[in-house]
């Protein structure tokens, strides 16, 4: 490196991965669908940690994002932007309160209950190009023994917990086998994996009580 008083950017290492490209969407939240590349590291070099890292897609620039310690053979993921080609759309269908009644000497207690019907529509615009997509559902926890929030649609008896695949993974997304739905241990999320072919239209319907 020359000794000029400037910055200099130098090469440490270059490594090759193969990723594996999904789509990511939490539509409660935003209305957008992440492309997202899964990774492993199959270098002898470690991956430091930084919230610097520059995305380029086809050469051009995308986005920044953020990178966690990542050890030899260790997996990782990454964000690449929007992708405008596959749309998305969440509508609250309906909202229903009940009111509950503390009862009587002759009635029993009727509990409150509230009821959000949703849907959500995603259309894969691709004309040539199947996507897997992650689709994250947000539910309720209540830390409230009097408060309880059980998930109607889809079905409790369909949908299995991130415990039987990984405890470890926050997300809990990557175990999940594509079709499958996953309520998340810690989030209490409900995340269902999909295929869409090629101009494929797809509508979840998702609803809870409180």
């Amino acid at each position: 490196i020359n000794a000029d008083n400037q910055e200099h950017k130098v090469t440490v290492a270059i490594v090759d991965i193969t990723p594996e490209l999904q789509y990511f969407a939490t539509p409660e939240l935003e209305e957008n669908v992440y492309l997202q590349a899964r990774c492993v590291n199959n270098s002898a070099c470690p991956l430091l940690a930084t919230d610097a890292v520059s995305i380029f897609l086809d050469g051009s620039y995308v986005t920044k994002t953020h990178l966690k310690h990542t050890s030899p053979g260790e997996a990782f993921s990454v964000f690449l932007g929007v992708d405008p080609s596959v749309k998305i759309s969440h509508k609250l269908m309906k909202r229903q309160t009940e009111m509950g009644s503390d009862g009587g000497a002759f009635k029993s207690k009727v509990p409150s209950r509230l009821t959000n019907e949703q849907r959500t529509l995603i259309h894969n615009t691709k004309s040539a190009a199947a996507i897997k997509l992650t689709l994250v559902q947000l539910l309720p926890r209540s830390d409230d023994a009097r408060i309880v929030v059980d998930l109607l649609d889809p079905p409790p008896s369909s949908v299995q917990t991130s415990k039987e695949h990984d405890a470890d993974n926050s997300a809990g997304e990557g175990a999940l086998k594509s079709g499958g739905i996953m309520q998340n241990a810690i989030t209490n999320n409900v995340v269902f994996s999909r295929t869409l072919g090629p101009g494929e239209k797809l509508e979840v319907p998702f609803s809870f009580s409180i």
